[in-house]
């Protein structure tokens, strides 16, 4: 019986043997892209402008303060007008912010959550998104921003991180289209690219990863773009636009509709931004 089964681990090594010679890249053949991998691509469904793709994972990273909280409210409004439901999950915004925020959910239709003000802890809502995962339900019409993820796991421990990650994807599988803000580090790369702070299974694991890049003017305003540019150290496994907001000092945000080169030194157009929605609340 011994030798039986020597044997037989003998053949299956002499076949595998084989079958490399007569196709030296059978083991790369699981990579391959084939017509359904582009059909895929040329019928990604975004739900807003083409930034974030439907049922993928996002990481939206940047350094402190560009706007991260601000354009996703913003990006928000249209999701719901789109007839998603969103649940902006925010445990990283000030008790004085949270009465902004909360306005601006309750006026444009989604719902703002913080498990922390409400007696609640963050765990809470790890189970839920574990019981989405676990669960049959159809979640294609569901959008939930984290803000941020190191809030929810820690983004420099990769055994907590890819745990995490595998909770999202499996949320995913079932139609939800999650999107995280996340922070950069202090020091940028070589070629003065921002770098997002983390292990490197985010950005394995994310399927998008968009940069915020900005650029502050005299009168505290500021453009910020967002890019999924592999040149500027993004990623993307779906068709990702370069997309440029207009943010007032008041955090009106206003959608630039023109085209935006990206040299080394970002430069924006002096056009007159193009207003978009309403504008978001004031004087709150």
């Amino acid at each position: 019986m011994e030798n039986l089964v020597k044997d037989t681990i003998n053949f299956q090594q002499l076949q595998k043997e084989h079958e490399h010679q007569n196709n030296p890249f059978a083991q790369l053949e699981q990579m391959e892209i084939t017509e359904k991998h582009v059909k895929n691509i040329e019928n990604t469904k975004h739900l807003f402008q083409k930034l974030f793709i439907h049922s993928h994972m996002t990481l939206f990273c940047s350094e402190a303060g560009v706007g991260k909280t601000t354009l996703l409210n913003f990006c928000c409004t249209e999701m719901v007008q789109r007839g998603y439901k969103v649940a902006y999950i925010n445990v990283d915004a000030s008790a004085s912010d949270m009465k902004y925020y909360f306005a601006h959910a309750d006026k444009h239709g989604y719902k703002l959550i913080n498990p922390d003000m409400t007696g609640h802890g963050i765990e809470k809502v790890i189970e839920w998104l574990k019981a989405v995962g676990n669960g049959k339900a159809d979640y294609g019409k569901t959008v939930v921003i984290l803000d941020t993820l190191k809030k929810f796991t820690s983004v420099m421990d990769k055994r907590l991180i890819v745990e995490f990650n595998k909770i999202l994807r499996k949320c995913t599988l079932k139609g939800m289209s999650i999107i995280c803000a996340s922070h950069t580090n202090k020091f940028k790369d070589e070629d003065g690219n921002p770098i997002y702070e983390g292990t490197s299974d985010l950005r394995n694991d994310f399927d998008e990863l968009i940069y915020l890049i900005q650029q502050k003017h005299a009168d505290g305003s500021s453009d910020v773009l967002c890019t999924a540019n592999t040149d500027k150290g993004g990623k993307s496994r779906g068709v990702v636009q370069d997309t440029t907001f207009h943010i007032t000092k008041e955090r009106e945000v206003f959608l630039n509709k023109v085209t935006v080169e990206i040299p080394k030194i970002i430069t924006f157009p002096k056009k007159e931004p193009v207003k978009y929605f309403g504008e978001v609340e004031k004087d709150i």
